[in-house]
């Protein structure tokens, strides 16, 4: 008898608090459904997840989540970095070595190093690019050209974009970045400066070309000389011989 009279009680109570148990069951599928995208986490391809515990010293810098499904209590946070290689573009002057104010177009190709991660999110944040890579790779390519006037930028741009390389593949890599391209896309020069250069370059070449015909006119006398003097010399021979011939004839008269 004691189980049905446990039946009754139990439908009884769930008859009697039936509003309360409903309420219940939508709260806690609206606090799962509201704390889901902060428990469940989904790394996509070419990304890489950096823990911050509130309770537990905060960042988890001996490890990097990967790609997949990965969990983190409420209270904690996962952050979601895009580890690929990125692209960005900038634009800024710079100051040549008299002075002169000219206009770049920079291509910045860079990703964050797995392995310095958690430290790159501690220290600096996704922000990186803004706090980093720009400013850095602006110094670097200011520096490189306040050392050269507006016509040695104009002649030697590859060059310039080498060494600016070299020093920011150097210089970024000890901020938890890699740089895999810095590639100056346009050198913009005030249109008086690149005018008055174009103008330098047409007439070295004009001079370069006129140099080359008078040597190659010399190169042609030269070669015109020395067989007519060759031939004078004959003909000297042959007269001088005619000459003894004659007055031989003439003695023996």
């Amino acid at each position: 008898m004691e189980p049905k009279k446990d039946q009754k009680t139990a439908k009884g109570w769930i008859a009697k608090n039936t509003a309360y148990i409903w309420l219940w069951l939508f709260l806690t599928a609206f606090m799962l459904v509201w704390l889901y995208p902060r428990i469940i986490y989904t790394i996509d391809a070419g990304h890489a997840g950096v823990k911050w515990k509130r309770f537990f010293a905060g960042t988890e810098i001996d490890r990097v989540y990967l790609e997949g499904i990965q969990w983190a209590w409420p209270w904690d946070d996962l952050t979601i970095y895009d580890i690929r290689v990125s692209q960005i573009e900038n634009e800024f002057s710079v100051i040549s070595k008299n002075g002169l104010t000219i206009k770049i177009v920079l291509s910045i190709r860079f990703r964050p190093e797995l392995e310095t991660l958690p430290e790159l999110h501690r220290q600096v944040g996704l922000e990186y690019p803004q706090k980093i890579i720009i400013p850095e790779t602006q110094s670097l390519v200011r520096s490189v050209f306040g050392q050269f006037s507006p016509d040695e930028i104009y002649r030697t741009k590859r060059g310039i974009i080498q060494t600016a390389l070299s020093e920011a593949v150097a210089e970024i890599g000890e901020r938890f970045i890699i740089v895999d391209d810095l590639l100056i896309k346009s050198i913009q020069l005030p249109d008086s400066v690149k005018l008055a250069i174009e103008e330098k370059l047409t007439e070295e070449q004009r001079y370069l070309a006129m140099e080359y015909r008078l040597q190659k006119e010399e190169q042609e006398k030269e070669f015109v000389y020395v067989p007519t003097r060759r031939q004078a010399k004959r003909e000297y021979r042959t007269k001088r011989t005619f000459s003894l011939r004659s007055v031989s004839d003439v003695d023996e008269v």
